[in-house]
């Protein structure tokens, strides 16, 4: 599949590398001349799970919360040919929402979780979603406020008072969207990789 074939073009072209510069050698201790493929993106969009992919076995932590790789990994391929796995890179010009939504950014990290996560409730309310009401056991509401209300309730987050927790059920809906648990099959432009039924992505 796709996978064999990234992983000989990758052989091929440290074949054609080695050929012109010659093969990889121990210059004072130190291995000098590899083909190193560096692997980067934003967080948690599946960087460590191609490379174990390639790899053809669990050699990079992987896990639903952005964040797992801390540091620079590096796996062998091949004799002189290395994977390079780095730490996620944020753009934060793209903004927090779309991170978040896009489970790039943990909602821990969020400065306003519950604006987000009314974003993504309006999202399913104007598309007509129900994969979100489904999931939390309520019924679909014609606004995000009651919604989240319902949600708090019935996941028994409540204030003193009996008041629903509104914010503690901002932050439910968005780490288990995050985490693959609903759906959303006709709500568009959001594309995390948490929304598909997979394995575990990586970080």
């Amino acid at each position: 599949g796709g996978i064999e074939e990234l992983k000989n073009w990758i052989l091929d072209k440290s074949e054609i590398r080695f050929a012109r510069y010659g093969r990889p050698r121990l210059i004072h201790g130190t291995l000098m001349r590899t083909f190193d493929i560096l692997i980067y993106g934003i967080p948690n969009v599946g960087k460590s799970s191609l490379i174990n992919a390639i790899r053809g076995r669990h050699v990079s932590a992987t896990g639903f919360r952005a964040g797992i790789t801390r540091g620079v990994q590096i796996i062998n391929l091949a004799e002189g040919v290395r994977l390079i796995d780095m730490p996620g890179v944020v753009d934060w010009s793209i903004g927090e929402e779309h991170l978040a939504l896009h489970a790039a950014l943990d909602v821990e990290k969020l400065k306003d979780p519950l604006s987000v996560a009314e974003r993504l409730v309006e999202q399913c309310i104007a598309k007509k979603d129900d994969g979100l009401a489904n999931h939390f056991g309520v019924r679909m509401a014609g606004d995000a406020e009651t919604l989240l209300v319902s949600i708090a309730r019935r996941r028994g987050k409540l204030l003193k008072g009996g008041e629903p927790d509104v914010d503690e059920a901002a932050k439910i809906v968005l780490r288990e969207w995050q985490k693959g648990k609903y759906v959303l099959s006709k709500v568009s432009g959001l594309s995390a990789a948490k929304a598909l039924p997979k394995s575990k992505p990586s970080g």
